[in-house]
């Protein structure tokens, strides 16, 4: 549903671009005014209609107010597995930069604003279609092998952005839909694996160190395609592919 969302949004601003009058500058700006109101009324349901279900107490015993610790976590505490797979996760991280540069790299190859809401909802179809399929496969082959595929994929999709020429359209769209494959492969093989290596008596917490690297890597990781951008707008996407393909190959020794 989520996917099927992350379609139906870049064509519904598509259908909004062409009966707003206006230069390009308004018409964006009403644009982005009208995206924020689904948003608001999807925060309006959450509040009004939304509630956590109520766990019956035991015994018919009244419930009790508990207060939990400050849960902390200590490194050397992680099976050992997941520490590489959070090492390798991190280093991944680092040269999966914000895909506003590969919307940046397609207005540069002549694609424009309209275009490039079609080659938006392009990549998310693709997710959407395939997503299923993919949580069948991995069930199949395992997560794993699924991962190191899309981390492959990744590499080559950044290394042809980085190679791509001007007024390319084609490859352009050819390179987000193979995108769209690579987040298809990796989006829920990943945490599923992380889920997999945690201590079974710690996974929230443990869990949670998954997201707080992938998370804390993302900031760092525009920083730097950015500093490259400004050098070569080839070198961040070159640095990118190259960073999964040595993530990759990490990947597949931790057996």
């Amino acid at each position: 549903m989520d996917s099927t969302g992350a379609v139906l949004g870049p064509l519904l601003g598509i259908w909004f671009l062409s009966h707003i009058s206006g230069d390009l500058s308004h018409r964006l700006r009403a644009l982005f005014l009208f995206a924020g109101i689904p948003g608001a009324l999807a925060v309006l349901v959450l509040i009004l209609f939304v509630r956590e279900p109520q766990t019956p107490a035991r015994n018919n015993a009244a419930p009790q107010k508990k207060t939990l610790p400050l849960l902390t976590l200590n490194w050397k505490e992680l099976p050992e597995r997941y520490r590489k797979y959070l090492l390798i996760s991190l280093l991944f991280s680092l040269g999966n930069s914000s895909d506003s540069f590969l919307i940046l790299r397609a207005e540069r190859a002549g694609m424009t604003g309209t275009n490039l809401l079609w080659l938006y909802a392009g990549f998310n179809l693709v997710e959407a279609l395939l997503g299923y399929s993919a949580g069948a496969l991995a069930d199949r082959i395992g997560r794993l092998p699924l991962i190191i595929s899309g981390y492959l994929v990744f590499a080559g999709v950044y290394l042809g952005f980085g190679m791509i020429g001007g007024h390319v359209i084609w490859e352009i769209w050819v390179l987000f839909i193979l995108y769209g494959g690579y987040s298809v492969l990796t989006k829920g093989a990943e945490k599923a694996f992380a889920a997999d290596l945690v201590d079974p008596e710690k996974r929230g917490a443990q869990l949670g160190a998954f997201h707080t690297i992938t998370g804390l890597a993302l900031l760092p990781a525009s920083v730097i395609a950015g500093v490259l951008f400004d050098w070569n707008p080839a070198l961040p996407f070159l640095f990118s592919s190259i960073i999964a393909i040595v993530s990759a190959s990490l990947l597949s020794r931790l057996r």
